[in-house]
């Protein structure tokens, strides 16, 4: 017996009848019978007898029935869950992103993507850039976030946020009145900043002119959300990125803009010979969205 055959056996338990099998599945009575003609042929068996208008199950068929029965309700779970990654409903979401997002911006856009789809399985790792790269490289991240170019021919690359540095200092310091802060101001502070060598640390240091860094440089960091703890102990004045800024740790902190802009541009990086799954491209307009909205606010 094959499926087809199986499924016209099985509609026939359910409803007794070779009408009501034809109903069920959609097909002409006389297929029905044929096709329970053909199975009971093909195994040897008498699989209904007819009593008042109706087709009773032998003690043959009962136990085909008890045998098949489970499989097609586990074929049915199949069918659903394939509906469901049709739909995007289930599937996994590796995310690998750089501190500064994973920490302020990441979270905002997963809470609201989970909300759509509260059965897709999320995994986020947060790595310093290179490593960001080579997980998406391995296949071990479907997304990477970070605050650079990627440069690799074997990664596509979107930016998709331009942002900038800011000061953030506690509310009552001197700094906290400005409306903007210049480079010039800057070297009169103490600094807490990303360390040399890193992607962040080498655009403020250029930015800014710091040619002789210990002079101006009380505190490294590789973490934008440490820095503002920090500058909130009074170790000196933190420049972070503004998304980091807008979601800090701690509260009694003001951020200044610093004239003229430091800008940053935040990109989204996926393997160029895997397609985006439909999983990961909801997930991915959940965070523009995110982002557009701290544009605009």
């Amino acid at each position: 017996m094959n499926i087809r055959q199986l499924e016209i056996f099985r509609a026939v338990m359910a409803t007794g009848s070779a009408i009501g099998a034809s109903e069920k599945l959609n097909l002409s009575q006389p297929a029905v019978s044929k096709s329970i003609k053909l199975s009971e042929e093909t195994l040897g068996v008498k699989l209904f007898v007819r009593k008042a208008g109706r087709l009773v199950p032998t003690e043959e068929a009962v136990l085909i029935f008890e045998e098949i029965d489970p499989v097609f309700g586990y074929l049915k779970s199949v069918q659903a869950r394939l509906y469901d990654i049709r739909d995007a409903r289930r599937g996994r979401l590796r995310v690998v992103a750089t501190p500064s997002t994973a920490n302020s911006v990441i979270p905002v856009a997963l809470g609201r993507y989970s909300l759509k789809k509260p059965d897709v399985k999320v995994e986020l790792d947060i790595r310093r850039w290179e490593h960001v790269i080579q997980s998406v490289e391995a296949n071990t991240a479907d997304i990477g976030i970070l605050i650079t170019h990627a440069e690799k021919p074997s990664l596509l690359e979107e930016n998709i946020y331009m942002g900038r540095m800011v000061c953030v200092v506690p509310c009552e310091h001197d700094l906290a009145k400005k409306k903007a802060v210049s480079a010039e101001e800057l070297k009169e502070e103490k600094l807490i900043t990303m360390p040399g060598g890193s992607p962040l640390g080498d655009l403020i240091r250029s930015s800014l002119g710091l040619s002789r860094v210990e002079s101006y440089v009380t505190v490294e960091t590789r973490y934008c959300n440490t820095a503002c703890v920090l500058a909130k102990e009074g170790l000196g004045v933190a420049i972070v990125d503004d998304l980091t800024a807008q979601s800090a740790p701690v509260g009694g902190l003001c951020q200044i803009p610093i004239e003229p802009e430091i800008n940053y541009g935040l990109y989204l990086v996926v393997s160029k010979d895997r397609p985006r799954s439909r999983v990961c491209s909801e997930f991915c307009d959940s965070l523009k969205e995110v982002l557009s909205e701290l544009h605009s606010s």
